[in-house]
């Protein structure tokens, strides 16, 4: 049911009556968890652009072309309950236009309906909510700790534009050491998304790169794009 549009089951009260052995009662329309389904992902912050997205829309040249790495990522989706309540994650590196934010966003959507709280967003928009919380912005500093100490599964964008961006400076290493610090001190599951490969990302604090080591497995896409045509 998308939204602002009634239930045809309910029509937007809610509840439905249900009969049991004993009389009558009240429970929950199927349109309940649909909503708490939808506020999940709106909280979680994925672009509509890639809810709509599913396994089947990838082409039968890219599945040829990536066909062990897409078997990590089936492999993960598989096992996504464990992958996550142990910390584990994914790093998609390739060139752009190769899925990996599509698949990064499914995965997010399947954790979404197994119960766990997720959040996505790019590299640069945390670290500048890192900044902001530092100035005592609060809407930061509250959104900061939510992804800390809520979060499950954490969906982390262009990790490689960091440095490319012009903030190669000092306090944006403390801040990603912070950052990433405290996720591995939470068991935090990452999906990493990057168009560089990972051993090209030298400037990140060398402590990261090794925890990144424990955390997550490598997907390297090749080829051309994933879409159908």
């Amino acid at each position: 049911m998308h939204s602002g549009v009634e239930c045809n089951i309910c029509h937007g009260k809610k509840v439905i009556l249900k009969t049991l052995e004993d009389g009558i009662t009240f429970v929950d329309c199927s349109c309940v968890a649909e909503d708490l389904r939808r506020a999940k992902i709106e909280l979680a912050r994925i672009p509509e652009k890639y809810l709509d997205f599913e396994l089947r829309d990838l082409s039968e040249g890219f599945r040829k072309e990536n066909k062990e790495d897409l078997q990590i990522v089936l492999n993960y989706l598989k096992n996504l309950s464990e992958m996550i309540k142990e910390g584990k994650g994914l790093f998609f590196q390739s060139d752009p236009g190769l899925a990996k934010s599509s698949l990064a966003a499914y995965i997010a959507r399947q954790a979404i309906e197994q119960k766990f709280t997720c959040f996505m967003g790019r590299m640069s928009h945390f670290m500048t909510m890192k900044f902001e919380a530092l100035r005592n912005i609060e809407a930061s500093k509250e959104l900061v700790n939510y992804i800390i100490k809520k979060v499950d599964l954490l969906v982390v964008e262009e990790i490689e534009k960091v440095y490319l961006a012009g903030n190669e400076d000092a306090m944006t290493e403390i801040l990603l050491s912070e950052f990433f610090g405290e996720l591995y001190d939470k068991k935090k599951s990452l999906i990493i998304t990057s168009n560089a490969p990972r051993k090209d990302l030298g400037k990140l604090p060398s402590h990261i790169l090794d925890r990144f080591d424990e955390m997550i497995t490598d997907v390297v896409f090749t080829g051309e794009s994933y879409r159908k045509r």
